[in-house]
């Protein structure tokens, strides 16, 4: 009986012997003002807290000079600083607090956010394990530095705050940080910098800070990943995929290298978007204000529509997934814009000059009495016409003050097309009755076997246009003005003419 008794007993200690620590770690609170290494302020005195404890700082500061490790933290309140560094081997809660000094909070067992902190005057927090941001600002600045190493999911429309300005938050993620279910905006104004992984699901996440991007983006249809200031660069093979759009509305960012993938880029506001190497998506676009400019390529697969903004630098702008054009915008200083497949025009003056190209591979509709207008001066914008380039519904002029070279087919079915800076036809040109292909300025060729059909009219008005080879058509032909007609081939037309 004795024996039993004794048996069961010393089962009974090895069993609670062999339990984690955690289970029965004591929970230590600090009050006061103080160095952690300062028993006085906990209330496990004359211990201190060690790797096994469950520690919470609700009021008070707490100064970790050196190095120092717990279990669970939970901290509400008060203040945590100095130049020491604090391990962190359980979870993480921070519901409040400041966390200030040039010192290290390293939170190894996932960390909770759940209401406002401040972090700020060069602390590092650094998350790891599976994290949460469930609600709360974080108020940052003066050198402080958010290292993301883990997962970090924030279910709300949580922001880092430049409260304590200075030299801006460093949110470092070389992990997984990701937006979900909230659908207004994150706003990071922080220096934002990712190797990892960021994803946007819902709603928007937007960069103040500048950075650097050197891993994946990831956007959601219908959600949004925006740089709203700074100087931000997209390194060469970062990724940006999802059905959702990245936005450059303020600030500076750069795309350089050869980078792909399919979410559309828009522009917007003051923001300056710069390709300087070969950017591919297969989704669209968006350029309402703001700048593109670069020496390098962005190819288009999806929409691209044009409501404003400028458009410059020696680089290319690809639409390949058809183009339209609402509103007033600028091309010059180099810049090409390729335009493919079904491309619009409704309104809006396009300010060109200084060298710009435009070129239609596709077709392009317009609706409106639209101008090429040479805004900038110097070498006028040179539009080359591939595919079908079609003027319909408005009836006043559309004055073309560009270099116009057509391989394809201009069709004029209402009002009247002027070119003012000459260029050449070795397509078709169809104008309807009551409708007029003008050429108004510069030198103009139809080549040999140019086509100039329809019973409307081609008039001669400014410049000099030759006729050289043999070319046929149905059209009239009409001299006035200071222009110049010079036949130097055969030219045979079954319409009348006009020479005023």
């Amino acid at each position: 009986m004795r024996t039993g008794c004794i048996q069961r007993w010393l089962t009974w200690c090895l069993a609670f012997a062999m339990l984690p620590a955690a289970v029965f770690a004591q929970l230590i609170t600090w009050s006061g003002t103080g160095d952690w290494s300062n028993p006085v302020n906990w209330s496990s005195n004359p211990a201190l807290p060690t790797a096994a404890s469950t520690v919470q700082v609700a009021t008070g500061t707490v100064t970790v000079s050196d190095s120092r490790a717990v279990g669970p933290l939970t901290f509400s309140g008060g203040t945590l600083n100095g130049s020491g560094t604090l391990t962190i081997g359980g979870p993480l809660t921070i519901s409040g607090g400041d966390l200030k000094g040039t010192g290290t909070l390293a939170a190894n067992g996932g960390t909770n956010i759940t209401g406002n902190f401040s972090l700020h005057d060069g602390q590092t927090l650094t998350l790891a394990g599976n994290s949460t941001w469930s609600a709360g600002t974080v108020y940052t600045g003066t050198g402080a530095i958010l290292n993301n190493t883990g997962t970090l999911v924030t279910t709300a429309n949580a922001d880092f705050y430049n409260y304590y300005s200075g030299t801006k938050l460093t949110f470092n993620n070389s992990g997984a940080f990701t937006k979900n279910t909230a659908t207004s905006d994150s706003a990071l104004d922080a220096t934002v910098n990712n190797s990892g992984t960021i994803t946007v699901n819902s709603g928007s996440v937007s960069v103040g800070g500048g950075g650097t991007n050197t891993g994946t983006v990831n956007v959601a249809s219908g959600a949004t990943f925006a740089l709203t200031g700074g100087n931000f660069t997209f390194a060469n093979g970062s990724l940006v995929n999802g059905g959702g759009t990245v936005q450059v509305s303020g600030g500076t960012t750069t795309f350089s290298g050869a980078n792909t993938g399919s979410a559309s880029i828009g522009i917007s506001g003051s923001g300056t978007a710069t390709f300087n190497g070969t950017t591919t998506t297969t989704g669209g676009g968006a350029i309402s204000a703001g700048t593109l400019n670069g020496t390098g390529t962005l190819t288009l697969g999806g929409p691209l529509t044009i409501s404003g903004g400028d458009l410059k630098g020696t680089g290319t702008l690809a639409a390949n997934g058809g183009t339209n054009i609402t509103g007033n915008f600028s091309l010059h200083d180099g810049q090409t814009l390729t335009l493919a497949g079904n491309s619009t025009w409704s309104a809006g003056t396009i300010y060109t000059g200084t060298g710009a190209i435009l070129n239609n591979t596709g077709a392009l509709v317009t609706t409106a009495n639209d101008d090429f207008y040479n805004y900038y001066g110097g070498t006028k914008l040179t539009f080359n016409n591939s595919g079908t380039f079609t003027k319909n519904t408005a009836t006043s002029d559309s004055a073309l003050d560009a270099t116009v070279n057509n391989s394809g087919t201009i069709t004029v079915n209402s009002g009247s097309v002027s070119v003012g800076g000459g260029g050449t036809n070795t397509g078709t040109v169809n104008v309807a009755s009551g409708a007029t292909f003008a050429l108004s300025g510069g030198n103009f060729t139809f080549a040999n076997g140019s086509l100039v059909n329809g019973a409307g009219t081609v008039l001669v008005s400014g410049g000099t246009t030759t006729f050289s080879g043999a070319n046929t058509g149905s059209a009239s032909i009409g001299i006035s003005g200071s222009g110049t007609a010079t036949f130097n081939g055969t030219t045979t037309t079954s319409g009348g003419g006009a020479i005023s």
